[in-house]
């Protein structure tokens, strides 16, 4: 049994598959041609009902924990063999994944196990959560599970060091290390996600982190350097498309705006509405600096694209199978009847 459920060549399909599906809705692609492309054969659901069946599980996982407290039976060892075997069942022989369904009973399992443990608890029980989302995520291939292992380690940081610079500079070294490894190339497309789930979060957690020290009044001299700093990551995206390096930038921008408020006496319905109208008039700005764009980061749809039936026809021209010529059907000789080499079959 390999580790990851799914293989790279069937992620990488299904991967192009669903960004096809984005060019099909763009009207980019036809449904014929959409359905030439190679899909493995996994049972997926769509976002929101991968959701709910997500949360159903959990909830019947939650639900047979309490149970077997109820009846006094070992009750997070029997929860996780009966929830890990049944999605290790449906992953393995049913060919699930991404259903919501396998994802909810692998981690609640996981979690039910750690959460049966005897002993009062510590915080290195936050490290056992943290490896068993590590675990469930590299074993289903889920991102998001990815995700939330370093989340939890930088909360372990906190609560064992008992201050906020130790978890700040964790999340400082992680985002470093994630920006890196995101701006290279990945077979795996789910560690890319991964990555750029955590470059967009990890530095703005740092930042908050950060000024959580000098909370409620965070010197004025903080600020510029998390907003200067912020900045400099906002051009080096914009120069290298790197959406993700962009979300950390505009958040961690965003936590440093939020923070410069409490030197002035305003109100915080006066800082929601001056954070609306702020985010209102850089959108719009951004979008008319972005509109006549015709490379790179730009406003315009890709179904608003010129000359959008030329890039149809080279991804017909790219799906479409390739046919041999037909051979030459004339006869070397001449023809069965009729003068000059004519033959009967035209």
């Amino acid at each position: 049994m390999r580790l990851i459920a799914i293989s790279t060549a069937d992620e990488r399909a299904m991967a192009l598959h669903a960004e096809a599906s984005s060019w099909q809705r763009a009207g980019l692609l036809t449904a014929g041609e959409l359905a030439r492309l190679p899909r493995p054969q996994w049972r997926t659901s769509h976002t929101w009902t991968r959701i709910a069946f997500f949360v159903l599980a959990v909830l019947a996982t939650g639900a047979l924990f309490a149970l077997l407290t109820l009846m006094l039976l070992p009750k997070g060892y029997v929860t996780a063999a009966i929830t890990v075997g049944l999605a290790e069942y449906l992953v393995a022989r049913k060919r699930f994944l991404r259903t919501g369904i396998e994802e909810g009973l692998y981690i609640s399992g996981l979690c039910s196990l750690i959460a049966g443990f005897p002993g009062d608890g510590s915080e290195e029980v936050i490290l056992l959560f943290a490896a068993a989302f590590l675990l469930a995520g590299v074993r289903l291939a889920n991102a998001l599970f990815i995700s939330v292992a370093p989340l939890l380690v930088v909360l372990y940081v906190a609560l064992e060091s008992g201050g906020s610079w130790p978890a700040a500079l964790c999340a400082l070294l992680m985002f470093v290390a994630a920006a890196l490894l995101q701006s290279r190339t990945i077979e795996r497309p789910f560690l890319s996600h991964a990555l750029s789930i955590l470059t967009a979060l990890l530095l703005p957690l740092a930042t908050l982190l950060w000024f959580v020290e000098w909370w409620p009044a965070v010197p004025l001299t903080a600020i510029a350097l998390a907003a200067a700093a912020a900045a400099g990551l906002g051009a080096i995206a914009v120069l290298r498309r790197d959406r993700a390096l962009l979300a950390a930038s505009l958040l961690t921008l965003l936590v440093a705006v939020a923070h410069l408020f409490p030197h002035f006496a305003f109100s915080w319905e006066w800082v929601l509405l001056v954070l609306g109208v702020a985010s209102l008039a850089l959108s719009l700005l951004a979008d008319r600096l972005l509109r006549g764009r015709e490379r790179g980061i730009t406003s315009r749809k890709l179904a608003d694209l010129e000359h959008e039936d030329m890039i149809e026809m080279a991804g017909a021209v790219a799906l479409a199978p390739e046919r041999q010529a037909p051979p030459d059907q004339r006869p070397g000789g001449g023809g069965s009847f009729g003068g000059a080499g004519a033959t009967g079959q035209f």
